[in-house]
Formats: C-alpha cells, sequence, structure tokens
C-alpha cells in the first residue's frame, strides 16, 4: 500500500514537472513575439477575437462583431457615460466628496492588478475625495474599488438606463464587481475545496451568481466581509479564474465600436459632457479641440479587450478588439504585445491595411461558450 502511494506521488510530481517545463518552454518562445505575430493568431484562431473598426462612420472591418465576448473592464464605459448623466442632471455634483474610506470598503486585494493602490498613490489620495477623483479612478485606472463605488453611487437603474439609451441589446446583465468575492465566500461559508468552488461557479445560473454578488456587495458596503479578506488568494487559483472570466458582463465588439462612435461623432452629448469624459478617460491631448482620444480596455487571464475612439481634426476612428482566450495560453504573450498592436493599428497605415487584409472580416456566427447564461 505504501509503495503504491509512493509510486502515485512519483507520477503526479512528474507530470507537474513536465507541464511546468512546458510552460517555460513556451514562455520563452513566446517572448521574442511581436505585433505582427498577432495578426498570425488572428488568422489561426478566427473564433477566439473580434474587432469592428469604423472610420467616419463608416466600418472598414468587422469580424465576429455579432458574437458575445466577456468584456473584463472595457464595461467600464458604460459607468462612465452614467456617471456624465447623473452630472448634467444633477444627481451629481463634481465637487462632492466623499470619505475615502468609503471608496476602500470595497477594495478586495489579488482581485485588480494593483490599479486601486496606484490611484491611491499617484493621485495622491488623502482622508476625503472628490467623485470626479473617483470616477478617474475607475476610467484612467481601472481600479474595481471605484467602479463598485460608482455602482453604489449610481445605481442599478440609471445604468441600465444607458444600455437601453444607446441600444447596446447584445449586452449580458451588470454585476456588481463583488462578484470576485463569491470564491472566498464559498471557500469560508459552503466549506468548499479549489475544485469544489470551480465546479459551484460553473454550475451557477446568471440570476444565482448575480443575487450572490449583490448580496456580497451590500455586505462590503456594511463592512460584514473582513472573515472573507484573509481568503482572497483563493481567486489566484487559475482555474477559478476561468471560471470567473467566463460569467463577466458580455457584449459585441459591434455594439462597443458603434457605441464609442455615437459618443464621440455625434451631438448626442454636449461639449461640456464630452470635455467631461475627456477628464475622466481621455489624455492630455484630449484637452486640445482638434483632438480627441478615449480608451478604456480590460483583462484577466483569458481576457483581453479594448474600445478606443480618436477624433483629429474632422476625422473620426472608433474600434473595439476583443479577445478571448480560454486555455490562457496565448494570453501570456498577447498581454505583452497588445498595445503596440493597438498602437500600430490605429497610428500606422501600412500595418492597418495589412492587418485589414490579410485577417477574416466574414463573421462567425457561434460566440465564445460560456455556460448557464
Amino acid at each position: 500500500m505504501v509503495g503504491d502511494e509512493n509510486i502515485i506521488a512519483f507520477i503526479i510530481i512528474a507530470v507537474c514537472l513536465i507541464v511546468a517545463t512546458g510552460v517555460f518552454i513556451m514562455i520563452r518562445r513566446d517572448r521574442f513575439k511581436t505585433k505582427n505575430d498577432v495578426i498570425t493568431f488572428m488568422k489561426n484562431h478566427p473564433e477566439k477575437w473580434s474587432m469592428t473598426r469604423i472610420e467616419d462612420g463608416q466600418i472598414t472591418l468587422d469580424h465576429n462583431g455579432k458574437a458575445l465576448f466577456p468584456l473584463a473592464s472595457t464595461v467600464k464605459l458604460i459607468y462612465a457615460v452614467a456617471f456624465v448623466r447623473a452630472v448634467k442632471e444633477g444627481e451629481v455634483s463634481l465637487d462632492e466628496e466623499v470619505p475615502s474610506h468609503a471608496v476602500d470598503l470595497f477594495y478586495y486585494e489579488h482581485t485588480d492588478g494593483g490599479a486601486h493602490k496606484r490611484w491611491k498613490d499617484e493621485e495622491k489620495i488623502k482622508a476625503v475625495v472628490s467623485i470626479k477623483q473617483i470616477a478617474k479612478g475607475m476610467m484612467t485606472y481601472s481600479s474595481n474599488a471605484c467602479t463598485e463605488y460608482m455602482h453604489e453611487r449610481l445605481g442599478v437603474a440609471r445604468l441600465n438606463a444607458v444600455l437601453h439609451e444607446y441600444h447596446l441589446n447584445d449586452h449580458t446583465p451588470l454585476l456588481p464587481l463583488s462578484l470576485f468575492l463569491i470564491p472566498s465566500y464559498l471557500h469560508i461559508e459552503e466549506k468548499l475545496s479549489t475544485k469544489q468552488i470551480r465546479k459551484r461557479i460553473n454550475e451557477m445560473s446568471s440570476d444565482e451568481l448575480r443575487t450572490l454578488a449583490i448580496d456580497l456587495h451590500d455586505k462590503a458596503k456594511s463592512n460584514e466581509v473582513e472573515t472573507i479578506f484573509p481568503h482572497l488568494g483563493v481567486i489566484a487559483d487559475r482555474s477559478i479564474q476561468r471560471e470567473i472570466s467566463a460569467k463577466l458582463p458580455a457584449s459585441t465588439s459591434s455594439n462597443y465600436a458603434r457605441f464609442i462612435d455615437f459618443l464621440g461623432s455625434s451631438d448626442h452629448l454636449s461639449s461640456k459632457e464630452k470635455e467631461l469624459l475627456d477628464d475622466i478617460m481621455g489624455t492630455l491631448e484630449s484637452r486640445h479641440d482638434s483632438y480627441r482620444f478615449w480608451y478604456k480596455g480590460g483583462s484577466t487571464q483569458f481576457i483581453l479587450t479594448s474600445t478606443v475612439y480618436r477624433q483629429r481634426s474632422q476625422k473620426s476612428v472608433a474600434f473595439s478588439f476583443f479577445i478571448y482566450d480560454q486555455e490562457g495560453l496565448d494570453i501570456l504573450w498577447l498581454n505583452r504585445v497588445y498595445r503596440e498592436f493597438l498602437t500600430s493599428f490605429m497610428e500606422d497605415e501600412t500595418f492597418r491595411d495589412q492587418v485589414i487584409k490579410e485577417v477574416p472580416s466574414a463573421p462567425i456566427v457561434q460566440s465564445p461558450s460560456r455556460t448557464n447564461d
């Protein structure tokens, strides 16, 4: 019996070493990849990505544009527009100040890649913070805590009103980002192992997941989740990350490209509203009348997404580029060259023409698999 156990242990160790060696070799191989390898990826895996590009109101590229892809933090664009609307309607004042600890209640370590701490450090956040600073933390720094505070401050009805107003019909329901507490909650309250947590989340319906996320959001607001915090590392498990990524709000590249193009190119938003978007999600150059640049991206270990709008003089470009790699192996190198690809696609006409020429533009009907929706 002891001998059998030793053999099993040896086999497990051997398999782990083989897998680790394979991953190491792959990482070494992939470290030399460039933006041109993104084109190769797009050609070889047309089902793993979607892109819609609109130039001066005309669609110049649309691949898989109707398929639902998980958005990660790109969904925060909805929150930004809801915030701008609330300011216009007088429900939120830019002079409004709140204790910074009211935002920190929604900070869950290991869930935002250090974005919240970076916001606090770089913006020198003190004991009191303005609502505009929180909005900037949400969009420029992609702080999940700032987003969760905005979810509470703006309310679900106002967020959903944006989906309705802009006809974002191909969109799954918005969720509080307290859903990132679910793995730790299941570990503490239901005494589940990592394998059981993965299975439980996989089998959750959208309604069940949303109900639990809302409950945890309310508990966090009331500072009632302290027992969960020591176990937040549970979400770092790759298999659990995969299940959480699959449950995030999803939409289409067509939806988001048209959305941000309409925001920037139409007169639906006033100049003042657009300037507020410049302040919370634009660049320094966006303050000039002849140039505007808005960007929101998002990522997990399995997702890379972005939505961009650029206006230069009277020319405008909007596009959304979503990648969903359910194995998560290509994301390791894609994440490194993603920004380089986006910049070249926006600014280098020769490279952009190469992409448009080489990648497939015929739509793939089926969305990446999403369980129990």
